[in-house]
């Protein structure tokens, strides 16, 4: 069967954005870009839906274009224009970076 995660992802296959699927990744990502302190993997989606909810019907679009921009800019630009040897910046080794203010 399918769990939360892999329901999120299948529903985005089929055009549905509404559900963030919701990883260690995007608690990573809230915490670090956004100062959420304490989202965990037992809250992140919880905590996704509240940041993301003004972004209706499109909450999943949003979530992954600001994740996208946070990898491309310790890449140090576009994913398609860079070298590939910075694609490992994006491995969890590598993923300490500052609070980035968003835009709303």
């Amino acid at each position: 069967g399918l769990g939360p995660f892999g329901v999120a992802n299948a529903l985005q296959l089929l055009g549905h954005y509404e559900q963030i699927a919701a990883d260690s990744e995007t608690a990573r990502h809230l915490r670090q870009a956004r100062g959420l302190r304490a989202c965990t993997i037992e809250n992140v989606r919880e905590r996704s839906a509240k940041v993301y909810a003004k972004y209706a019907p499109l909450q999943f679009l949003r979530y992954w274009t600001e994740l996208w921009r946070t990898y491309e800019d310790r890449m140090g630009g576009h994913a398609s224009e860079v070298a590939p040897e910075q694609y490992r910046l994006l491995t969890a080794a590598h993923m300490k970076v500052p609070r980035q203010r968003y835009s709303d």
